[in-house]
């Protein structure tokens, strides 16, 4: 059975994983899902909607690491 995805969700998702790897670039093991939002301009409860809508979940209070997080959600980092 196929996954229906919302509208949108796709370039969302796109906009994480540009920010996420821009991070881990930089150095950064861990973001928020406020500072998710902050750099992508996406309201941080729509990037937790977002991230658990394809199998991500995280902790509250607790920032995750960028390559886990996708790892985990079956991204590609080629």
């Amino acid at each position: 059975m196929r996954a229906t995805l919302q509208p949108g969700l796709t370039n969302r998702l796109t906009k994480y994983l540009r920010t996420t790897q821009q991070l881990i670039e930089e150095g950064r093991d861990a973001v928020s899902s406020k500072e998710l939002g902050d750099f992508t301009g996406i309201n941080p409860v729509q990037v937790r909607r977002d991230l658990n809508a394809i199998g991500f979940s995280g902790t509250r209070g607790w920032a995750t690491r960028p390559t886990t997080s996708w790892r985990r959600c079956g991204a590609s980092w080629a």
